[in-house]
C-alpha cells in the first residue's frame, strides 16, 4: 500500500524547519553583534531577539502569512489535483453561452455541482433595494437524508444582512471561508448553515472589494474535505464570474437607460 504525506503533516514539518532556521539566523546575528567592541552590544543583542521574537508571534497570528505560506506548500510540495488549464477552457466553454444575469448563475450553479459532487450548493446575491443578501439559486443532490436534513428542509432562508457575521468575513478576507465548527454551534449562524450545510463559503468579490453576492457548498463526502487547490479553483472561477456578472449588469443598465 502505498504511503503518502498529508498536507497537515508537511506543513507542519515546513513550519518547525522554518521557524528554527529562523532562530538560528537570528542566533547567529546575534552572536555577530556580541563580538563587536560596541558599549551597547549587550542590550542591542536583547533587542534583536526580543524584536526576531515579537516579529515571529506577529507573522504566526497573521491569517495572511498562514494561507500564503499553505499556497507556497500546496503549489511547490505537492502535485496539483486540477490541471487548471483543462479547467479554465471548460470553464470558458461553459460561459462562452451566457447570455444574461440568469443564464450565467444557472451554468455557475450546475458547474460548481460538478465539479465538486457536493449534496447542495447555493448562491446568493446582494439586493441593493434592501441591500441584504438573498438565496437566488440552490440545488440540491439526491441522496439518503439524515433527520438533520429532513428537519432542515422546511423553509427557504431569510435574506442575511451586511451585518451578518459570514458577509462581515468575506469582505474582509475577499478569500473562500471554511466553516469552522464553532461557528455551526453560534446564532447567528445556526439557521444559515441548517439550510445550507455550508462547508465552505466563497466570495463574488469586485477588485475594488464590493461583495456582489457568494455562493456555498456543503461538505464533498462524509470522508473528503476541501483542500488548497480545491480553494484555489473556487477562488479563480468565481473572480471569473464576478467579472461576467459587472459586464452583463452593465450591459442590462445600458439597456434599460437606452
Amino acid at each position: 500500500q502505498k504511503i503518502q504525506v498529508s498536507h497537515q503533516a508537511l506543513y507542519a514539518s515546513l513550519v518547525v524547519v522554518c521557524v528554527s532556521g529562523y532562530f538560528v539566523l537570528v542566533a547567529m546575528v546575534t552572536v555577530v553583534v556580541q563580538q563587536t567592541d560596541w558599549e551597547v552590544k549587550e542590550s542591542l543583542g536583547m533587542v534583536l531577539m526580543f524584536l526576531a521574537v515579537m516579529g515571529l508571534v506577529v507573522a504566526m497570528l497573521s491569517r495572511r502569512v498562514r494561507v500564503e505560506f499553505l499556497q507556497v506548500v500546496s503549489r511547490h510540495f505537492f502535485k496539483a489535483k486540477y490541471d487548471y488549464r483543462e479547467k479554465w477552457l471548460e470553464v470558458t466553454e461553459t460561459f462562452s453561452a451566457c447570455q444574461d444575469v440568469s443564464e450565467l448563475l444557472n451554468r455557475y450553479l450546475e458547474w460548481l455541482g460538478r465539479t465538486f459532487g457536493t449534496s447542495r450548493v447555493t448562491i446568493w446575491k446582494l439586493f441593493d433595494v434592501d441591500g441584504r443578501y438573498h438565496q437566488i439559486r440552490k440545488e440540491r443532490r439526491r441522496r439518503k437524508l439524515t433527520e438533520n436534513d429532513r428537519s432542515s428542509n422546511v423553509s427557504e432562508p431569510i435574506p442575511i444582512p451586511a451585518t451578518h457575521p459570514l458577509i462581515q468575513q468575506l469582505k474582509k478576507n475577499q478569500e473562500p471561508v471554511l466553516v469552522k465548527g464553532g461557528q455551526r454551534t453560534a446564532e447567528d449562524w445556526r439557521e444559515f448553515l441548517d439550510i445550507t450545510h455550508a462547508h465552505v463559503c466563497v466570495p463574488l468579490v469586485t477588485d475594488q472589494g464590493r461583495l456582489l453576492g457568494f455562493c456555498t457548498l456543503s461538505q464533498e463526502s462524509v470522508h473528503d474535505h476541501y483542500d488548497q487547490d480545491d480553494l484555489d479553483l473556487l477562488r479563480a472561477i468565481a473572480h471569473h464570474v464576478t467579472m461576467l456578472l459587472i459586464q452583463f449588469e452593465l450591459v442590462e443598465e445600458r439597456s434599460s437607460s437606452a
